[in-house]
């Protein structure tokens, strides 16, 4: 474990963002005690914004650092209870990238009939 533990603490999340060439979204559980919710999450906007990517940033406040749902105080303990990640975390995710695929990927457009002869 000190290994992986060592290998997060070396990742430099503003050299990720420059590398990103998609846009980015970034989400943040307010009861996240692993990510510093005041300062990470905008930490990681102004990387986006330097390296001029787009990018959006949603704040759930009562999820976790897993997006599950935390009634009280979020701990490594309460992770082991089996809870399903929010359903409004999930919706959101997927609108985001729905939305951002077909602006990628628009619908072809349709091609004119034919006259016939």
């Amino acid at each position: 474990n000190l290994r992986w533990y060592q290998e997060i603490l070396d990742v430099d999340p503003a050299k990720l963002v420059a590398k990103v060439e998609c846009p980015i979204w970034i989400a943040h559980g307010g009861k996240d005690f692993e990510v510093n919710p005041k300062t990470e999450p905008d930490a990681l906007v102004r990387a986006a914004r330097r390296h001029k990517k787009t990018h959006d940033l949603v704040r759930f406040p009562d999820l976790d650092h897993l997006f599950k749902r935390e009634p009280g105080k979020s701990t490594m303990t309460s992770y082991l209870t089996d809870r399903p990640v929010d359903p409004r975390f999930l919706a959101q995710l997927i609108n985001w990238a729905d939305a951002r695929s077909k602006r990628a990927n628009p619908a072809p457009k349709k091609l004119p009939k034919k006259k016939k002869k």
